[in-house]
This record gives C-alpha cells, sequence and structure tokens, in this order.
C-alpha cells in the first residue's frame, strides 16, 4: 500500500506540479539553450525568431504546420479557453482542424452530431452526449468544465476528437513494474520506447525533485512509465495523420510536460519520421517572493517569469490556476447490479469527500432530485459551484443519510 501510494504522488507532482524552477532549463536546441527570455501575462514569445507576436501572428504561424501540440496545466482555466480561441480561428482561417485528447484512451473518439451542434450552449444545459461516449466523469478525474469550452468548439464546428492515450492500467503497470513487466499485447500499444535521451532523463529528474535521487529504482520504473506516456501519444498522432487530408491541421490537447523543450511527444514523432509541427507553451506565471531578489520591489512592476529560449517554439503567460476555478467531483460512480449509482471511489480532496461520502455509499438524491442514471449525478456534479449547497441523500448499507454541504474552495 505504502509503495502505491508512493507512486501515486509521484504520479501527481508530474501532471500538477511543474513549477517555474522547470521553464528555464538549459535543454533543447543547443545553439539556444543558454538563452533566458522574460515572459508577463498575454505576451505571446517565439523562440525561433527571438520575438513577441500579436495573436493573429501565432495563428497564421501555427497554421502552416500539420501538427499543434498545445502544451496546458490540466486545471487552468485560461489555458482551455486559449485553446478553444486556437481551434477556432484556426477554422476561421480556413484550416480543417481535428483535436487530440491526452485524457480520452485510444480509440475513444467524439464525433459531434448535427443534434449536439444545436445544443453547443455555454451553460449547464448542453448535450450529455460527450458525456456518454467517452466516461469523462470516471476517467478523467478533472471536472470536465474545464475541458468544456474545447468541446464546445468541437460541437460547435462538427471536429471530431479522437483519443491518444493508451488504458492507465497499462502506464501504471509500467510504473509498478517496469517495462518488462508488460505482456506482448501491450507492447504492442505503443511500439520500442528508447529511454537513453538524457536530456529528457534530466527533465524528468527536475519534474520530481530529490526522490528520483532518493529513490532511484521507483524512479527508473516511473520514468519508463513516462516514456511509455510519451511514445503512446506520438503513436497515436501518427496513425491519425495518416489519415489526414493535406489541408487539415492536428490540434493536440496535453500537459505542458510532454511538450516542453521538443522532449517528450517531440521526440518521438521525430523517431516516426515526423517534423511538421509546432509547440505552443501556455505558461502559469507564478508569483515572486519578495525575499528572493533584493531588486525585487511589489506593485511596480507586472508579473513576470524567467523562461528558457528553448520551452516551446511559442510561449503565452497566463494567470497561475493556485485557486481552482471549479470544485472536483472526487469521486467515481458506477451503475451496481441492482441499477443503482453507487461511488465505486473517493479521492481525499473533493465533493465527495466534503459530504463525507463513501466508497459503497448509493447515491439516492441531489439537489432535491432523485438520481436513476449514471448521466444524472454526473451533470450536477459537475455543475456545482463553488459557495453553492449541495442537497444529496445516500443510502449505506441499511441506514438512510442527507445533508447539505456548501462548497468552498481552498485558497
Amino acid at each position: 500500500m505504502i509503495r502505491a501510494l508512493t507512486l501515486l504522488v509521484l504520479f501527481l507532482i508530474f501532471v500538477l506540479q511543474i513549477s517555474s524552477t522547470i521553464h528555464n532549463l538549459p535543454l533543447g536546441n543547443p545553439a539556444f539553450c543558454w538563452d533566458i527570455r522574460v515572459i508577463q501575462e498575454g505576451l505571446i514569445y517565439s523562440s525561433a525568431p527571438d520575438i513577441f507576436l500579436q495573436w493573429p501572428e501565432l495563428i497564421k504561424a501555427v497554421s502552416q504546420c500539420k501538427i499543434i501540440l498545445a502544451g496546458e496545466s490540466h486545471l487552468n482555466l485560461r489555458h482551455h479557453e486559449l485553446q478553444a480561441k486556437l481551434i477556432e480561428d484556426l477554422v476561421q482561417a480556413g484550416k480543417k482542424v481535428i483535436i487530440g485528447m491526452e485524457f480520452l484512451d485510444r480509440g475513444q473518439s467524439y464525433l459531434p452530431t448535427s443534434h449536439d451542434k444545436s445544443q453547443a450552449l455555454p451553460n449547464a444545459q448542453h448535450s450529455l452526449a460527450f458525456f456518454e461516449q467517452t466516461d469523462w466523469f470516471n476517467k478523467v478525474g478533472y471536472s470536465y468544465r474545464y475541458y468544456q469550452p474545447i468541446v464546445e468548439m468541437s460541437q460547435r464546428y462538427g471536429i471530431p476528437m479522437y483519443g491518444l492515450n493508451i488504458p492507465r492500467a497499462v502506464v501504471h503497470q509500467v510504473a509498478q513494474s517496469g517495462l518488462q513487466s508488460l505482456k506482448p499485447q501491450d507492447r504492442a500499444l505503443f511500439g520500442e520506447v528508447k529511454t537513453d535521451y538524457i536530456q529528457h532523463r534530466y527533465l524528468i529528474q527536475r519534474i520530481f525533485g530529490k526522490s528520483s535521487i532518493s529513490n532511484p529504482a521507483i524512479f527508473e520504473r516511473m520514468y519508463e512509465a513516462q516514456c511509455v506516456w510519451d511514445c503512446a501519444m506520438a503513436y497515436s498522432i501518427q496513425q491519425i495523420l495518416a489519415d489526414l487530408p493535406d489541408d487539415a491541421v492536428l490540434v493536440v490537447i496535453v500537459g505542458s510536460g510532454h511538450v516542453i523543450y521538443d522532449l517528450g511527444i517531440p521526440l518521438r514523432l521525430l523517431e516516426f519520421g515526423i517534423s511538421n509541427f509546432t509547440s505552443i507553451v501556455f505558461h502559469e506565471l507564478e508569483k515572486e517572493e519578495p525575499d528572493s531578489d533584493p531588486h525585487f520591489k511589489p506593485g511596480k512592476e507586472p508579473l513576470s517569469n524567467p523562461i528558457a529560449r528553448n520551452l516551446g517554439h511559442f510561449t503565452i503567460g497566463t494567470p497561475d490556476s493556485s485557486v481552482p476555478a471549479f470544485p472536483n467531483p472526487g469521486c467515481k460512480l458506477s451503475l451496481n447490479a441492482q441499477n443503482q449509482v453507487e461511488i465505486t471511489q473517493v479521492s481525499p480532496k473533493g465533493i465527495a469527500a466534503a459530504c463525507s461520502w463513501r466508497k459503497q455509499d448509493i447515491v439516492l438524491q441531489l439537489q432535491g432530485q432523485a438520481v436513476t442514471t449514471l448521466a444524472e449525478a454526473q451533470k450536477i456534479l459537475t455543475y456545482v459551484a463553488w459557495n453553492d449547497r449541495l442537497s444529496w441523500k445516500i443510502q449505506r448499507g441499511q441506514e438512510i443519510l442527507s445533508g447539505e454541504t456548501t462548497l468552498t474552495s481552498e485558497k
């Protein structure tokens, strides 16, 4: 159990906590790897010509590429709003856009229908087709509302979305027991995995921090898992690319850790002989500590961060996401043998934990509404907001419990 928890913590560090110190490392193109630039909110930096651009110039530049790797922080709503704007502006520029999603598995796709397009409204009443087709609520773990701007673009313009990932169980197996533990059919999901890229290994070591040194055996397995993750998504991109028309562009929605410094997915694309790609890194600006710089004077200048010139082909400064935009449901749901909505997993933080729900509880009512389908429960838990009062009724064994819980944001 302790070993499994350690692995989970390390995964969460990689996914959620890529600090600003990772964004100014001497990695990537050796001609520029020692160059440092400064980014502010709203600025768009272009690495190769070493200039700042306006948004229309960015769209013109990236539209020349077949693949656009849009590197995000998963819980930063502004990043997803910008990704949605990127998609829409490419469509408006006459490009045929396809979307690739890190959080969907290969084989999971979302193909909007005319009905979906008519329901593409920015409110809680929009179509549940995306939930039903992708099982987002149970498989992703992050509130769908972060990604809703992207899905709405898919619905509005009829843009297909394709999954890039492989089942998490495969990646977790590698993290726990190493590549050699996989069965041949699992290895066939991503092909050859090279683990001898020095710069990439160094980057992942920096992301994981001192744990990569204090637990080298665990880190080695985690690094193999990270490489599998990148290889699998690059393999999926290659497959999608083979079927794209000449005028199409694939926008890849993915965590920035898979993109920065042209390591991760870019390395693996190059292994496949694919070089017509570009990267946009959405960089969260972190506040400087007053005592970290003797010349620092709070309030005198706009917030800015140093970044490596090689961080991305394009880097955009954005606000941070220290306060989540939406409550996280923090649970998984399924229909049991009696066709009841049962809680199958509860996270340490989230709506379920705030309500003191437990695994195997049966959800009977939410917000005064009887819960009879998964979609109903998922929709209600997805669209409650901070400071809302959530009324609920559950069955725990033979006991019926009910209550009202105010959802308070953690600062």
